[in-house]
């Protein structure tokens, strides 16, 4: 009788590829899904700094330095917005105020006291001249995550927004935008 059977070594062979071939699928699938989720807060965090640029320019546009209460610095804006004119003369609004907040869950002490990986981060808020209240747009602000130049009748902004990943790897964000200010 001449029966043909797989010998010990033949199958060791073949389990051995096997493993190897099990181990590359689920590293291609692990990378996968690490990248998907980078690029998911990547995703977001460019949609956040967008939007909060939008409403920094949108806010500061009907404003300038011609403004009564217009006062710059390289982190926070004081300004008051043209509502209109009257016999030829701006009529301003109340005083506002854009600045970087340090959050009540993450006072800026050098520590990330809420565990987001962000170290002192900041929110921007705008006081728009209603006593004590405030708006917020755009949290994952590091401390040195928004920046003003003015140049003329042009502010140019800057934000840096971080977040980890759910594999705890930083995603850094950065955006920028120029705003023409009409007054």
């Amino acid at each position: 009788m001449n029966r043909r059977a797989f010998t010990l070594v033949e199958m060791m062979i073949a389990l051995t590829v096997a493993a190897v071939l099990m181990a590359a699928v689920s590293s291609v699938v692990w990378m996968s899904q690490r990248n998907q989720g980078n690029l998911e807060t990547q995703a977001e965090l460019d949609n956040q700094a967008n939007e909060t640029l939008a409403w920094v320019a949108d806010e500061l546009r009907d404003s300038g330095p011609s403004c009564p209460d217009w006062s710059f610095s390289a982190t926070d804006i004081v300004y008051n917005k043209c509502l209109g004119s009257s016999a030829g003369a701006p009529t301003w609004g109340p005083a506002c105020r854009l600045a970087l907040v340090s959050p009540a869950e993450d006072p800026e002490d050098g520590l990330d006291n809420n565990g987001d990986g962000v170290t002192d981060e900041k929110t921007l808020s705008l006081d728009s001249g209603n006593v004590g209240i405030w708006t917020t747009k755009s949290a994952f602000l590091r401390s040195d995550g928004l920046t003003f130049t003015q140049t003329g009748n042009k502010v140019l902004i800057q934000l840096v927004l971080q977040r980890l990943n759910y594999d705890r790897s930083p995603v850094v964000v950065s955006a920028s935008t120029t705003v023409t200010l009409r007054n």
